[in-house]
């Protein structure tokens, strides 16, 4: 069951945006979620085809992108919405290792989970100048290449959905990079951090994680619906942008947590070191005074030291498990393999 982001009213630190509004009554709603989006998805899809088919252009030049541009015009929701629900469960997750009273707890998890009108109004700006920007450095025969605007009907409806989906581009990049700051926040401020139990803190990092393939996916599926023109430097760009904030979207939120562990861990290898010094003074005393009975009871102490000593070495300062470090890096290398070999491809071909 989804878990309901709305806070009680005093650990808001803000009024929830018109967006929060809107998926709070869809996840109180009697129909189902994935279905509603589905079905609204599928309307565009429909909608897209009507149009196309009417002038001609589906199904003999109707491509993956008048798939995929209806998609991605909704997609604001479902990514809002799911985003937010893992959001919901790394902070509940987190919560043991958290210090602060319930109510800045509280007010913690709200900013995490929501956008302020004012950034939903900022990120919706910043979206369309993104689009304007480019479309002015798209190459000049783009509609014809991806069989687009085909006809008034067509360019009416195609234009909306572009609107909708730099939009929904810009609201996105704006909640990811809240939450960026969010996390920090958590981790720097409120996180009683432990060297030996990072189980909790790996949480945090997998909301990370998934803005990160998030935000791959999107590149990906947009090369392979932009087919030849994702070999242009134009998309080269705004995909590369849009990668350096996935990377980002994970690194970044972690920062402080590694700053603290790395900190914990000096002081524990310290300890140890300065405790090994002293061993291994006494032990140089005891042979030299004969006593080598007490000098072979301390090799057992100087073994323990130096084994413990290497637990801590072994211990990694990033609050992430192998399986999500490795699927992050995974997803960041994936879009640049295929952009390579579909600049080649292209190349050989034309």
């Amino acid at each position: 069951m989804a878990h309901d982001v709305t806070a009680a009213a005093p650990a808001r630190p803000f009024a929830p945006s018109p967006l929060d509004r809107l998926v709070d009554a869809i996840r109180r709603g009697r129909v189902p979620p994935h279905l509603l989006y589905a079905a609204l998805a599928l309307v565009l899809v429909l909608t897209v085809v009507a149009v196309t088919w009417a002038d001609g252009t589906f199904p003999d030049d109707f491509r993956f992108i008048h798939v995929m541009l209806p998609v991605y015009a909704m997609a604001l929701l479902p990514s809002y919405h799911y985003r937010n629900d893992v959001a919901v469960r790394a902070f509940a997750q987190t919560r043991p290792l958290l210090v602060g009273d319930e109510q800045e707890l509280a007010a913690l998890e709200f900013r995490l989970v929501h956008l302020p009108t004012r950034t939903l109004v900022a990120g919706a700006t910043g979206g369309l100048l993104l689009l304007a920007a480019a479309m002015a450095i798209r190459p000049e025969d783009s509609d014809e290449r991806l069989a687009m605007m085909t006809s008034p009907a067509a360019s009416v409806v195609e234009g909306a959905l572009q609107l909708l989906v730099w939009t929904g581009v810009g609201i996105t990049t704006a909640h990811i990079l809240t939450q960026i700051r969010v996390v920090n926040e958590i981790y720097t401020r409120h996180v009683r951090a432990d060297l030996f139990t990072l189980g909790p803190l790996y949480a945090l990092s997998r909301l990370a994680a998934v803005n990160t393939l998030f935000t791959v996916a999107v590149v990906v599926v947009a090369s392979l619906a932009l087919s030849q023109l994702a070999t242009t430097a134009q998309w080269a760009a705004i995909g590369g942008a849009a990668l350096l904030l996935a990377a980002a979207s994970f690194l970044a939120p972690v920062w402080g947590a590694h700053r603290l562990l790395s900190q914990q861990k000096t002081r524990h290898r310290d300890a140890l070191r300065r405790r090994s010094a002293r061993t291994l003074d006494r032990l140089q005393e005891l042979v030299d005074e004969g006593d080598f009975e007490g000098a072979a009871a301390l090799n057992d102490v100087i073994a323990a030291l130096t084994a413990a000593d290497k637990a801590v070495d072994d211990v990694s300062t990033w609050p992430w498990d192998v399986d999500t470090g490795r699927a992050v890096v995974t997803g960041l290398l994936a879009p640049i393999v295929i952009w390579l070999v579909t600049t080649v491809l292209d190349r050989l071909a034309f």
